[in-house]
């Protein structure tokens, strides 16, 4: 009977989640080892709905989703396609802790069987956009096995990515990534220029600072240890989502901006201000180290405890270390 596949009989189901509201498919991250349940973790916002669409090839009748607690109905125009439809809301659900993840429960039942499966996943609060932060999922591909008794067996998933015209940090992370190879926005594995390889800004083997990294370098810098690996790097890089930097992300936007460097992936403007705030921690330590060998400090009485006060002179100083000239104002001259 269609829809009731025999023992032992494998099929694909294509699972996609896309935001009821904007149409957008849902972002994810991925946490490498951080978590037990999974690599990549699925971002949901709370008091939101979702539409899930459900493909299974060869068809496998499916009529209910069970998810977090709430029963649907699997909806489809015509049950010989083997393609579902169901909305969720996640109403209810509260916004997971920095730093957590939550195991989201799904189960498929109908006359095709029963899948369990687990997602790893992360609520946000609705007003906080860091859940569309991120790569956005396509769908999750499942490779099952009808077993006896009607239990579906998971024996395989990949997620597929939408593919998008920017990749600007991805991309780039792929060429320090043992298993991915870097695509292009056709989806090919094509071979990149010479040109395309990033430029390292430090003292590295095979040629003088600013030139391209060729493929050969690439591989001498991750076997030196110069350079992370592609999981450690992925993992710092997704990991800037949840840091709060101490510059706010509209002060770096605007001179970002100012400076004539336009993006929107809310990863690079939080490594900007990492970079800035590691710039200036730099400088306030010279700045500290100046003034207890000058020993400008001053020490209460009947303690040990003795406080240094930043002036513009000390100031100056320091900067002109960095190869920046500080110039007082007209009326301080």
């Amino acid at each position: 009977m269609a829809g009731q596949p025999h023992a032992d009989q494998g099929f694909q189901l294509t699972i996609s989640i896309r935001n009821s509201e904007t149409n957008e498919p849902i972002a994810f991250k991925a946490d490498g080892q951080r978590f037990q349940t999974s690599s990549t973790t699925l971002k949901f916002s709370s008091n939101a709905k979702y539409k899930f669409k459900i493909v299974a090839k060869p068809v496998t009748e499916f009529h209910y989703m069970h998810i977090a607690g709430s029963d649907l109905a699997l909806h489809s125009e015509n049950p010989q396609s083997g393609e579902y439809t169901t909305e969720w809301n996640t109403t209810g659900m509260p916004p997971n802790n920095k730093g957590s993840r939550q195991d989201l429960n799904i189960t498929l039942q109908g006359p095709g069987g029963t899948l369990k499966k687990v997602l790893q996943s992360k609520f946000y609060p609705r007003e906080n956009n860091h859940a569309t932060w991120g790569s956005k999922m396509d769908s999750l591909e499942l490779q099952c096995r009808v077993e006896p008794g009607g239990q579906i067996a998971v024996v395989g998933e990949s997620l597929k990515q939408t593919r998008t015209m920017q990749r600007p940090i991805d991309d780039d992370l792929a060429l320090f990534d043992g298993d991915v190879t870097p695509m292009d926005v056709n989806g090919s594995s094509a071979p990149r220029p010479s040109s395309y390889y990033p430029v390292i800004a430090a003292q590295r083997p095979g040629g003088p600072v600013g030139q391209p990294v060729t493929p050969q370098q690439q591989q001498q810098l991750r076997t030196s240890g110069a350079v992370p690996n592609g999981s450690s790097l992925r993992e710092f890089i997704n990991g800037l989502e949840e840091y709060s930097p101490t510059l706010p992300d509209a002060v770096t936007l605007y001179y970002m901006k100012k400076s004539g460097v336009d993006v929107a992936d809310p990863r690079v403007i939080r490594l900007f201000s990492l970079a800035a705030q590691k710039f200036l921690a730099d400088i306030l330590l010279d700045s500290m180290q100046q003034a207890r060998m000058k020993g400008i400090g001053v020490t209460k009485k009947n303690t040990k405890e003795t406080k240094y006060t930043l002036t513009s002179d000390l100031l100056a100083q320091v900067l002109e270390e960095y190869g920046i000239e500080m110039k007082k104002p007209p009326y301080y001259q």
